[in-house]
């Protein structure tokens, strides 16, 4: 895994809140991934009881009126960064909503903190979740290791936790060609958004107290060409992923001379507009005894 870049929660909170009205017309593969998660999701409760969910990052509640149509009878606990967010999760469920109670909150401080309160009470009242499931979410967290240990405290003893996030060759074309356009100008060569763990990474992370299993697939889009692109990204409110292109590296032409290495190497298979990678992970813990 690569150098990691903390995330400003705040900014990230702000880009959502202001964005999600349009963050469905834009999340073409978040949706994707909302999709083949809830299939990893719906195949493992054949023939279980379920009555309780965590969903950490709810957003425009995709998978949250999935997951209320599959498990009538559970309650959902649905969380996300940006109040704004959970509106649209809201309006998205309606009447259905009756058996979800919705958290604002940073899902870092709040998994922590859970943990925290769990050691804290006996043990007929803890409160234990079936499946916890998050989409498109995990790529925001500053400590991950400590965030997905705290959850597996919550999880139910043959539960199922179910996760889908970007992983490293997400837009692997934008780093190339910053990176291409840094040597071309002579520049320093930094950092222009994050880096992905990759499965390996994901299960040190879990540990080995449960079974781990992770997927992963490439999905390719095509776009007009890279302001296209970006817009794109900021209209998911996930600018702060490449955040630092929105100041261009300090340098229009730094900003220039990215895209046209990038329209150049990266053109798309159909000869027009350029590829841009989705790299998406999968991953699945089963909570067992050893």
């Amino acid at each position: 895994m690569g150098t990691t870049l903390q995330m400003d929660k705040e900014r990230v909170r702000r880009n959502f809140d202001r964005h999600a009205g349009q963050y469905d017309q834009y999340a073409v593969v978040q949706r994707w991934m909302a999709e083949r998660l809830l299939a990893y999701v719906s195949d493992w409760a054949k023939g279980r009881s379920v009555s309780r969910i965590l969903e950490i990052g709810c957003g425009t509640g995709i998978v949250t009126a999935e997951l209320s149509r599959l498990f009538p009878q559970a309650h959902i606990t649905a969380l996300d960064l940006s109040e704004r967010m959970v509106e649209e999760t809201r309006k998205r469920l309606g009447e259905d909503a009756s058996n979800v109670t919705f958290i604002v909150a940073d899902a870092e401080e709040w998994a922590c903190a859970q943990m925290l309160q769990d050691q804290k009470a006996h043990l007929s009242q803890k409160i234990t979740y079936d499946v916890i499931v998050s989409s498109a979410v995990f790529q925001w967290f500053n400590d991950p290791k400590r965030t997905c240990r705290s959850l597996q405290q919550l999880l139910a003893l043959d539960g199922l936790f179910a996760f889908a996030t970007f992983a490293g060759e997400t837009f692997h074309e934008l780093h190339r060609s910053f990176a291409a356009a840094e040597s071309k100008l002579g520049l320093p060569m930094i950092p222009h958004g994050q880096s992905y763990p990759n499965g390996s990474d994901w299960q040190q992370m879990f540990g080995d107290q449960g079974l781990f299993r992770w997927d992963q697939q490439e999905y390719i889009l095509t776009y007009r060409d890279v302001m296209a692109f970006l817009h794109s990204v900021k209209r998911v409110g996930a600018s702060n992923a490449v955040k630092q292109t929105d100041s261009v590296g300090g340098s229009r032409a730094l900003f220039q001379t990215m895209c046209a290495y990038y329209e150049q190497h990266f053109a798309a298979s159909s000869g027009e507009g350029i590829q841009v990678t989705y790299d998406v992970g999968f991953g699945t813990y089963l909570h067992q005894e050893r």
